[in-house]
C-alpha cells in the first residue's frame, strides 16, 4: 500500500502546476542554503563568486536532486497502469518497464474512449 505522502506527491507531480511549484521550492530552498551560508560567515566571494552565482549552482544540484526522488515513485505506477492495460486492454502488449511513453499513452487513450 502506498503511504499518504507518496500518493500526494505524484498528485502534484502530475498536476498542471507540479513542475512550477517544483521549481519555486528548489528555488527558495537555493537561496535559504545561501542566505544561511552567508550569515554563519562563509565567504563567496573569496572563491571569486558572488551571492547569485552559488545560488543558481546550488539551485541546480537541488533541481536535479528533487526531480531524481520521484522517479522511483512514477515509474512504480507507471508498471501498475501498463499491467492493467496488458491484463484488460485490447490489442497492444505493452512491455511493463514503467516508462509512460508514447505507447502506454496510446493504449491507455483508446481504453479510456472505448471502454467495455
Amino acid at each position: 500500500m502506498k503511504s499518504f505522502v507518496e500518493r500526494q506527491l505524484v498528485r502534484l507531480l502530475l498536476s498542471r502546476g507540479g513542475p512550477l511549484l517544483q521549481k519555486l521550492v528548489t528555488a527558495a530552498a537555493a537561496a535559504a542554503i545561501t542566505y544561511l551560508a552567508t550569515k554563519s560567515g562563509f565567504d563567496v566571494r573569496a572563491l571569486g563568486l558572488n551571492e547569485a552565482v552559488v545560488a543558481g549552482v546550488i539551485w541546480g544540484i537541488i533541481d536535479v536532486i528533487v526531480t531524481k526522488l520521484p522517479a522511483n515513485i512514477l515509474k512504480d505506477y507507471g508498471k501498475q497502469i501498463q499491467a492493467l492495460l496488458n491484463a484488460h486492454g485490447r490489442g497492444v502488449l505493452l512491455k511493463e518497464d514503467g516508462f509512460v511513453g508514447p505507447v502506454t499513452v496510446e493504449a491507455a487513450a483508446a481504453e479510456l474512449a472505448n471502454p467495455r
